[in-house]
């Protein structure tokens, strides 16, 4: 299924549902302008329920102004090289219900915002992740973690804003990552919510402009 209007060429924002043929033939089904006149404009794409392989999305080469990208319960995420160059231009991504994290999330490196949301078999975030030097905002919601986010989050000296919800294997923030953060959220965490009431936590935390916990 793809939500459209009736005036769907001109809508910049896409959500496609349980429809594999959309995204593994787009070009084809229709004459080459009329799906570049259609794709051509849209900024931000929503793809949920697929069980097409990433790499055969076809519909991305035709996205030359995306920037804003979720999926959401899709199995396969291996990607190619002309699905990556597609990506050079993502600002926002966010994952959904998802197995595991894909190994190329570190090459994104123009992301300014990640939300990873229900990622079953997430013990840590990838290493490669350090790459992501643009990134300003990172929400991490009902994520598995047995782990506390490692100190090289602190390398990531644009993150201003920290939103963790409802996961409750992290237990504490490392100081590195609290030195530039102006927003901090944290909600349903019962042992980082006891870390962060510490008188010695407070203080660490004392600058931060925005807290909620």
């Amino acid at each position: 299924m793809v939500q459209m209007s009736s005036r769907w060429l001109n809508l910049s924002i896409w959500r496609i549902s349980r429809a594999d043929n959309v995204l593994s033939s787009w070009g084809e089904c229709a004459s080459s302008a009329a799906a570049s006149s259609s794709s051509s404009s849209v900024s931000k794409l929503e793809v949920e329920y697929s069980e097409l392989p990433l790499h055969q999305w076809r519909l991305l080469h035709h996205l030359h102004r995306l920037s804003d990208l979720t999926i959401s319960d899709c199995n396969d995420l291996t990607i190619s090289p002309q699905i990556s160059r597609a990506f050079t231009s993502l600002e926002s991504l966010e994952f959904r219900s998802l197995e595991k994290l894909p190994e190329w999330l570190g090459e994104l490196t123009s992301l300014r915002q990640l939300n990873l949301i229900s990622i079953r078999h997430l013990q840590e975030l990838h290493e490669n992740m350090r790459q992501l030097r643009q990134l300003q905002s990172l929400h991490l919601h009902f994520c598995n973690t047995s782990t506390s986010p490692p100190q090289w989050l602190g390398e990531l000296t644009l993150l201003k804003t920290l939103k963790i919800t409802y996961c409750k294997g992290i237990i504490s923030l490392p100081e590195s990552i609290l030195t530039n953060l102006q927003e901090l959220y944290i909600s349903n965490c019962p042992e980082l919510y006891r870390w962060c009431k510490l008188e010695e936590n407070q203080m660490k935390l004392a600058h931060i402009k925005e807290k909620f916990i």
